[in-house]
């Protein structure tokens, strides 16, 4: 974020993604889509303004996701959702290699199916594809006019994730 400007809107936005999180999951993930709801204004910001995906806000998603899948292994449940986060995780490393999205695309979306996966494990493959959808629609009149440029993948990401929770 770039001053305090951006601040009334990342507390606000945050306040009432928390809230749309708070009423489509409950258990271990809840605490994922808060950190989700908390860091979403300002991964917007940073990809927009610097294309890049700032470690210091999609590590707390993936380690915050990691922990409660393995601290729901340790407990005796074996998170189920592994498979479709896998998955995942695979296909966005793929495309990373391939070159078409950045390795922070890569840590943000694998951290935003851990808990989607948890209520939903449709939901973590579902998430991937609509952002595409999105992305795809967004540079569409760009591509058309002939232009190449990169466009900022994570705002995509994180719009499609909190439409896919909201519609679950």
């Amino acid at each position: 974020m770039h001053g305090l400007h951006d601040l009334p809107a990342a507390l606000g936005a945050a306040v009432l993604l928390g809230a749309i999180g708070l009423t489509r999951v409950e258990g271990r993930p809840v605490l994922v889509v808060l950190v989700v709801a908390a860091a979403t204004v300002p991964l917007v910001l940073a990809d927009v303004r610097e294309r890049r995906l700032p470690n210091a806000l999609t590590g707390p998603i993936l380690l915050a996701g990691l922990a409660t899948t393995v601290g729901g292994a340790l407990a005796g449940r074996m998170p189920g959702e592994l498979p479709a986060v896998l998955l995942t995780a695979l296909a966005l490393g793929v495309l990373h290699l391939a070159g078409g999205l950045g390795l922070g695309d890569v840590k943000l979306g694998t951290g935003l199916a851990l808990p989607l996966a948890a209520v939903d494990p449709a939901l973590a493959l579902q998430a991937p594809v609509l952002a595409f959808v999105l992305a795809g629609a967004w540079s569409l009149p760009s591509a058309l006019r002939g232009g190449g440029e990169r466009i900022p993948f994570g705002p995509f990401q994180l719009a499609a994730f909190w439409v896919v929770l909201a519609a679950s």
